[in-house]
C-alpha cells in the first residue's frame, strides 16, 4: 500500500480524485466514462495559481465591440414536445453539469412526468426564442471552466462546462438547421452533419496514397501528404463578422434568436479549481 506521505503527495491527490470519480460514475450505470476517467492521462492546469488564471485570459479575450442585433424578421420558434422528453432521457449519461447543478440524472427521472416535459419544453422554448430577461441569459450563459495542461511548453487547453438548460436550446437549434449548414459548408469542413466526418478525410487522403498508380498533380509529380502542427483558431475569430455572416443567410434564420441568445452579449466563465473540486 502506499505510503502516507505518496497519498498526500499531488500526483496521489489526483489518483485518489479520479479513483472517485469513476467510483461515483460506475455507481451510475456510466461504465465507458468511468473507464475513459481511470485511462485519461491528462492533468488539469492548477486554477488556484495566479499566473494560470492569466494564461487563461489571454485565451478568452473580451470583446468590447457591441454585437450585431438579431434581425426582426427572425422566426419564432416553437419546440418539439416530443424532442425534449427524448433529450431529457438522454442526458443521463454522466456528463458534468454546469453551474447550476443541474444537470445528468435529474431530467432524466422527470421524463416519465408530462406535466414536467411540458414545463420544460416551454421553458427551452423561451431560451431558444430569446425570451428571457438578460439577468436569466447570464445565469443561464455562465460556463465553468477548467484548464487542461497540454504540453510541457506551457499550451492550455480550456474546457467550458455550459449550464444543461442552454446546452439543450443550442442542440435543438442546430439540429434545425444542421443539414442546411452542412450543405453551405460543403467541402471545406467535414464535421459538420457527419458523425465522425473528418475520418473521410483521413481515409481519402490514406487510399490515395496506397494506389499502385496514385494520380498526379497538374506538373506531372506524384502527390504526397504533409502533416503538420498549427495553432487553432480558439477565440481568434471575430464574433461579428460570424454573427453578420449567419444573420444575412435567411437559410439559417431558425437558428438567429437563439444565437443571439448565446453570443449576442458577453458571458461569464468561471474558473474551476483543484480546491473547489475537493470542496
Amino acid at each position: 500500500p502506499p505510503s502516507l506521505s505518496s497519498r498526500d503527495s499531488p500526483s496521489g491527490e489526483k489518483d485518489k480524485r479520479c479513483a472517485q470519480r469513476a467510483q461515483k460514475l460506475f455507481e451510475n450505470g456510466h461504465s465507458q466514462k468511468a473507464l475513459e476517467s481511470l485511462s485519461s492521462l491528462t492533468d488539469l492546469a492548477d486554477l488556484d495559481s495566479a499566473e494560470e488564471r492569466d494564461r487563461l485570459r489571454l485565451l478568452h479575450p473580451s470583446t468590447p465591440q457591441i454585437m450585431p442585433a438579431c434581425p426582426v424578421d427572425a422566426p419564432r420558434i416553437v419546440v418539439d414536445w416530443k424532442w425534449i422528453q427524448a433529450e431529457m432521457l438522454s442526458t443521463d449519461d454522466g456528463t458534468a453539469s454546469g453551474p447550476s447543478c443541474f444537470g445528468s440524472n435529474y431530467l432524466a427521472v422527470l421524463a416519465a412526468d408530462p406535466h414536467c416535459v411540458d414545463a420544460l419544453t416551454f421553458f427551452i422554448e423561451q431560451i431558444v426564442n430569446n425570451n428571457l430577461p438578460k439577468a436569466v441569459r447570464t445565469l443561464l450563459t455562465t460556463c465553468l471552466l477548467v484548464s487542461l495542461v497540454k504540453d510541457e511548453k506551457g499550451g492550455r487547453r480550456p474546457i467550458a462546462i455550459g449550464d444543461i438548460f442552454y446546452r439543450m436550446a443550442a442542440r435543438y437549434a442546430a439540429d434545425l438547421v444542421m443539414g442546411k449548414a452542412a450543405v453551405k459548408l460543403g467541402s471545406h469542413q467535414y464535421g459538420v452533419g457527419t458523425p465522425d466526418g473528418c475520418t473521410q478525410m483521413v481515409h481519402s487522403i490514406q487510399h490515395l496514397l496506397s494506389q499502385s498508380n496514385p494520380p498526379s498533380t497538374e506538373s506531372g509529380r506524384p502527390m504526397a501528404c504533409l502533416s503538420i502542427d498549427i495553432a487553432n483558431a480558439f477565440n481568434t475569430l471575430d464574433r461579428t463578422v460570424i454573427l453578420n455572416s449567419v444573420y444575412s443567410d435567411a437559410q439559417l434564420s431558425q437558428c438567429w434568436r437563439t444565437l443571439c441568445f448565446g453570443y449576442g452579449q458577453p458571458t461569464f466563465a468561471l474558473c474551476l479549481t483543484p480546491s473547489m473540486l475537493n470542496a
